[in-house]
């Protein structure tokens, strides 16, 4: 195996963690290709980069050397790759293509050799002058794919496609009545069983909040289709979050609230929908605890506050005890305009700044009785990149969690992790540093590919590389 001097090929770190750190050889990607990590597939990893008809594979072997790049056409110019994704045994390709008088979505599997399979035309449509776009969803077992269908900015049909069987679970077309598609959708969630939500929210408005409610719209299959309102008493969404836990089988809305700024998150709220009948659900509300403000603040505020700001909800974790951990992070976008930059006819040159910053957790045991609140700081600022870099990779094992993100969002950084176990006891590490390696690590971009090993990209101008860590020595 070549070591780090060798830079033109792959490299093998050791750390005092117990954990071995392999960083593959680069490859040039284009900046214009959408690209996934596809995971492992036998001794090797796979990554495809796409566009409009055209995709790439890259495999990567045990010791992350690249040995092929091979290059790929859909039959059809016409066709569009709506989606690349993996399965436990294949690689998928979801695209789009149409003909004289009809729209289709088709599924092309291929195998880890590269071999294409049967393709299965899922749906067809009538042609229209305005073209379909889609949503996808999957699945928490990856075994169900769920996709919107959206034209002119409404929602007009959907499927379920179950990944294992390669077959069509149900589809149908929809008209929502009284929905207004792209102002009040919010998120479609698919069970492990191919049960599909669609969750739309109304009037989160000061002025109207005695009518603020979510309407969730429960699909199991062609034909049957129920409804719900859920009544937020007066409490405004400052965010939320929406998920299934198939292990309780319960639809969840995990959110923070505010009585009358939107601005302001001054508690956190979590409903649970008993999905056999949808006008029985679970509302909670969790106050801040002081020592979390306190620590949000920096202990520097000499009026006491009780609320956050500029906050996301960013995960919920579901744990084997039944309880879940409810993910919060600090992110503030802001636009300024760039020194020195001119002022004309013409505009004047933006910038926007990205700050990515503490991160929140709140364990909310399944009877809501237990709940421990902690901070994990962290300070992440870049500029004019979307916030690619930024942010962190929850890295999930029955006794423990990993926080990974990167310290400094610079060419030369550290990497740390915060290491979580289901009591709230925290350890921050230092993981790695990427000083001469040339990696610039998309963190939240990673994929974890077992019980003890994650793969991460790190993408720098158009070179693509891949880091692997094994936290199993």
């Amino acid at each position: 195996m070549k070591y780090l001097a060798l830079l033109a090929f792959s490299c093998f770190l050791s750390f005092g963690f117990g954990q071995n750190i392999l960083v593959s050889e680069s490859m040039d990607i284009r900046t214009d290709l959408t690209y996934e990590l596809l995971g492992q597939y036998g001794d090797n990893y796979l990554v495809a980069s796409y566009s409009d008809f055209k995709f790439s594979i890259h495999n990567f072997n045990n010791e992350l050397f690249l040995t092929s790049n091979q290059e790929f056409e859909l039959e059809d110019k016409k066709s569009r790759i709506i989606h690349i994704y993996p399965d436990k045994e294949h690689f998928n390709i979801l695209y789009s293509t149409v003909d004289k008088d009809f729209s289709y979505v088709i599924n092309m599997p291929y195998n880890k050799s590269l071999e294409r399979g049967v393709p299965d035309t899922i749906i067809r449509m009538e042609k229209q002058f305005q073209n379909y776009k889609y949503r996808y969803t999957f699945s928490e077992d990856k075994t169900k794919m769920g996709v919107l269908i959206i034209q002119s900015g409404d929602l007009i049909g959907y499927f379920v496609y179950d990944i294992i069987y390669k077959e069509l679970v149900y589809s149908d077309e929809i008209q929502l009545e009284g929905y207004k598609f792209y102002e009040e959708y919010r998120k479609s969630v698919l069970s492990n069983s191919g049960i599909l939500y669609l969750v739309f929210e109304f009037d989160n408005y000061y002025f109207k909040r005695e009518k603020h409610q979510f309407k969730i719209i429960k699909i199991r299959d062609v034909g049957d289709r129920t409804e719900a309102t859920i009544p937020m008493a007066n409490l405004l969404t400052y965010d939320a979050y929406f998920s299934y836990d198939n292990v309780n089988n319960m639809f969840i809305i995990s959110g923070l609230g505010s009585e009358k700024n939107l601005d302001r998150a001054e508690l956190l709220f979590q409903i649970k929908q008993d999905p056999k009948n949808l006008n029985e659900y679970e509302f909670l509300t969790f106050t801040f605890q002081d020592k979390l403000l306190s620590d949000f603040y920096n202990n520097v505020q000499k009026n006491k506050r009780n609320y956050l700001e500029n906050v996301q909800v960013q995960d919920l974790i579901f744990m084997d005890d039944g309880a879940a951990i409810l993910v919060l992070e600090e992110v503030k976008k802001m636009e300024r305009i760039s020194s020195g930059s001119r002022i004309d006819y013409y505009g004047n040159r933006y910038t926007v700044d990205y700050h990515y910053e503490n991160i929140m957790l709140f364990y909310l045991s399944a009877d809501g009785d237990k709940v421990w609140q902690k901070l994990l700081a962290k300070r992440q600022f870049s500029n004019d990149d979307e916030g690619a870099y930024s942010s962190y990779f929850v890295f999930k094992n029955p006794n423990h969690l990993r926080f990974i993100y990167n310290d400094e969002i610079r060419n030369e950084n550290t990497v740390s992790e915060y290491i979580i176990r289901p009591d709230g006891a925290s350890l921050r590490t230092n993981l790695l540093s990427t000083d001469f390696q040339k990696l610039r690590l998309q963190v939240r971009n990673g994929m974890q590919i077992s019980s003890h090993q994650v793969l991460i990209p790190s993408l720098r101008g158009k070179i693509l590389k891949l880091l692997l860590i094994d936290y199993l020595n």
